[in-house]
């Protein structure tokens, strides 16, 4: 719950402050949530066998409390200041396209984290380390894409990416032992699971001052 209160409001807030670039601008804030793994899977690794679990956790949330601070008074504030009467309208959840939205949007983040997840297992079973296929430069890469050609078809492009390369690659590397299959995936798969942040970036209805 902490997490996601300290998280989500800075990704309504940045696109804020961005338009034609707005893509990328959000491709490298959310690179950030790669660069982390890359600090945090040795770190938590190393503190489980030292501290144990009650330990690890503690330590984790006075971390993240620290880094936390600076983030919550930096941020800066929203640029659209009207004030809203209510949060929820109950006309528009009634309409099927945010039915369907809201639906889609589960169903992405509830398949896109599942590989991410079994990443460092699977990599450590194929003889490979725990940070192996860990890649922060295909949200940039997306972001910067979703400029170009659109944050919808972006989106389109790496959901659509995203499920052959499990289909064609993972599945099969999970029944053969393949390496070289398991390589190709993480690799390919890196490539198109950085779309999935494009729905983030989608241009605000309510014009701002500059």
């Amino acid at each position: 719950m902490g997490t996601s209160l300290l998280y989500f409001p800075v990704l309504a807030v940045a696109p804020e402050y961005f338009d034609a670039r707005r893509g990328s601008a959000m491709g490298f804030i959310l690179s950030g949530a790669g660069l982390g793994g890359l600090a945090y899977a040795p770190t938590v690794r190393a503190m489980l066998g030292r501290l144990g679990t009650r330990w690890t956790l503690r330590s984790l949330g006075i971390i993240n409390f620290v880094l936390a601070l600076p983030i919550a008074w930096f941020t800066p504030h929203a640029r659209v200041r009207s004030r809203r009467h209510t949060l929820v309208n109950v006309n528009i959840a009634k309409k099927p396209a945010f039915m369907l939205q809201a639906i889609a949007a589960m169903s992405q983040a509830a398949g896109n984290y599942v590989p991410l997840t079994f990443l460092p297992e699977y990599s450590t079973t194929l003889g490979y380390t725990a940070t192996f296929g860990v890649n922060t430069l295909s949200r940039i890469m997306m972001g910067a894409v979703a400029d170009v050609v659109g944050r919808q078809n972006t989106l389109i492009l790496g959901m659509f990416g995203s499920a052959v390369t499990v289909a064609a690659f993972w599945l099969v590397s999970a029944t053969s032992s393949s390496q070289q299959l398991w390589i190709a995936f993480v690799i390919t798969y890196a490539l198109f699971a950085g779309g999935g942040f494009t729905k983030s970036c989608r241009r605000s209805r309510q014009k701002t001052n500059t």
